[in-house]
């Protein structure tokens, strides 16, 4: 059985003058002494100088016994030595990062696994907490904190912003408790996001292009070499069902006949890492061997950029140029996955199952688990849309697509 006391002896004195508040802790006739941040005065003791005679030091003293008896009894299955007490307490009292440096080693956590872009994210959300509350510790973390940091993120950006800081910063949360709750100590309370529910962001508009507008920019000729290479990337994202940029850069299994790789967004969410195969349209076949490595199975533009940010902000600059060349305001990359989704579900009556297959959307059923995964499905419904956009039985063609059409 537990004993629990505080204690005090006089020959812990310290060479101030002051005696050290203890917590005698003894379990099948063994004992052992915790430290406490208490300390008493002469007057504070009896004339023994081994117990405490000042009610307040004695409550506050009391208190921190009754933390580790809580400490100790969520536990108790865990204990059966003196020893096991001693490991249970030094961990309840070893100190806990703050969320932002425990949010910053999650990022080069990510980092280190190429998924530079949501430690970026990541890093933005800390930048966000440290500007609201400096030196965040988890303790701090409340339903009342958050509504307060809410209405502080509701005065520097829109919705969706809100939406993903406390997105991440409930994953930082929940990532904490796995880690320092994992022997069974109970370090971190549990998640306060259980009682507080993140906003949904307000509606987006829609980034999808027309038709005539997807034709407009794959006929732009810029005299700007950066606009072109801004329209091509977007044009390979588009026949590659809406491929970010990031995938792009970093996939590494490029054939004559298939792409393959694991969407960096949601890999981390699902049992197939997010694994998808597009076959190489005979549309998209001269820009894969325009921009394709020499030394690799990718593409070339890990040896011209240093790392995907870098190559996305290079994309996004031609990009901005060549909306600007086809009058269409604020062209953003993502369109291309806009539109590819858009135009395959309304003009070519593809299915919202293959469609989301077909973006490698995070969200499966527990059905898919057991289905073996048919790529062949994105390869039918990225040709109809293809096919709708550029084919020249159907549809005018892009000079960059002319040459590659079947029957031209």
């Amino acid at each position: 059985m537990l004993s629990i006391k505080p204690i005090v002896y006089k020959h812990y004195r310290r060479a101030d003058g002051l005696f050290p508040v203890k917590i005698r802790v003894t379990y099948r006739q063994q004992t052992r002494y915790f430290d406490t941040p208490l300390v008493a005065t002469r007057k504070q003791l009896t004339k023994d100088l081994n117990n405490i005679a000042d009610y307040r030091l004695f409550m506050a003293a009391a208190k921190v016994a009754e933390q580790m008896r809580d400490t100790l009894n969520a536990n108790v299955l865990q204990i059966n030595t003196i020893a096991d007490v001693q490991r249970i307490v030094n961990v309840q009292a070893k100190p806990l990062p703050t969320v932002a440096d425990f949010g910053r080693e999650l990022a080069d956590r990510w980092t280190a696994d190429r998924r530079a872009h949501t430690a970026a994210n990541y890093r933005t959300a800390i930048a966000r907490l440290d500007e609201f509350a400096p030196r965040c510790q988890f303790a701090a973390v409340t339903v009342p904190f958050l509504q307060r940091y809410e209405a502080f993120l509701r005065s520097k950006v829109g919705s969706r912003g809100v939406q993903m800081y406390l997105s991440c910063l409930r994953k930082i949360y929940n990532a904490a408790i796995d880690e320092f709750n994992a022997d069974g100590a109970e370090r971190i309370r549990r998640s306060p996001f259980e009682h507080y529910k993140i906003p949904e962001p307000e509606p987006t508009k829609k980034r999808a292009l027309t038709v005539d507008q997807l034709r407009q920019i794959a006929d732009c000729q810029a005299a700007d070499p950066i606009a072109n290479f801004g329209r091509d990337i977007f044009l390979l994202s588009f026949m590659f069902c809406g491929i970010n940029t990031v995938d792009l850069y970093s996939l590494t299994e490029l054939t004559d006949t298939a792409l393959t790789y694991n969407r960096s967004k949601t890999k981390g969410k699902r049992r197939d890492r997010a694994l998808l195969t597009v076959a190489v349209h005979p549309f998209a076949a001269d820009l894969c061997r325009r921009y394709a490595d020499p030394k690799g199975k990718g593409f070339a533009f890990r040896h011209t950029y240093s790392n995907a940010e870098t190559f996305n902000k290079a994309v996004n600059k031609g990009l901005k140029r060549i909306g600007a060349l086809c009058g269409i305001d604020n062209l953003q990359f993502y369109a291309a996955r806009h539109t590819w989704a858009t135009i395959a579900r309304n003009d070519c009556n593809v299915s919202l199952d293959d469609v989301a297959m077909a973006l490698c959307h995070s969200r499966r059923s527990v059905t898919d688990i057991y289905i073996r995964a048919d790529f062949s499905r994105v390869d039918r419904a990225n040709d109809a849309v293809l096919r709708y956009c550029f084919d020249t039985n159907t549809q005018h063609p892009t000079p960059n697509t002319r040459h590659l059409m079947p029957n031209a």
